[in-house]
């Protein structure tokens, strides 16, 4: 996913409109170059398929946001805590709670979302 670039089910989830224009912010107001970083921003909510480290780390790390008030999010900081849990393995387990709750909720799941789950399994 490019920053700024919108996709057909992007623009019908105004809820990740932030992943698009963060990275352009990020560029324009902060002068943020690294394209790891502006990658990160960009992918944090629905991820990607070969996400970077870095990228990695920020996904998993939005969805385990500390006030968000959801058992899935819990789950992932109890993983977090396990020393022998992989980053990858991380990913995973955020990528099925997300697309379980869009599911449940018969909401759009974006196609990176299952590309990232479906390379992940």
């Amino acid at each position: 996913k490019k920053a700024g670039k919108v996709d057909e089910a992007t623009a019908k989830m105004p809820e990740l409109w932030h992943g698009i224009i963060g990275p352009l912010l990020a560029k324009e107001r902060f002068g943020v170059k690294d394209p790891e970083v502006l990658e990160a921003i960009a992918c944090h909510t629905v991820g990607k398929p070969e996400m970077s480290m870095l990228a990695k780390i920020v996904y998993v790390a939005d969805f385990g946001e500390y006030n968000r008030e959801n058992g899935a999010s819990m789950k992932i900081m109890r993983l977090i805590k396990h020393k022998n849990t992989s980053l990858d393995e991380l990913v995973r387990s955020v990528t099925r709670q997300k697309i379980m709750f869009l599911l449940d909720n018969n909401r759009i799941i974006h196609k990176d979302g299952i590309e990232l789950w479906n390379r992940s399994v």
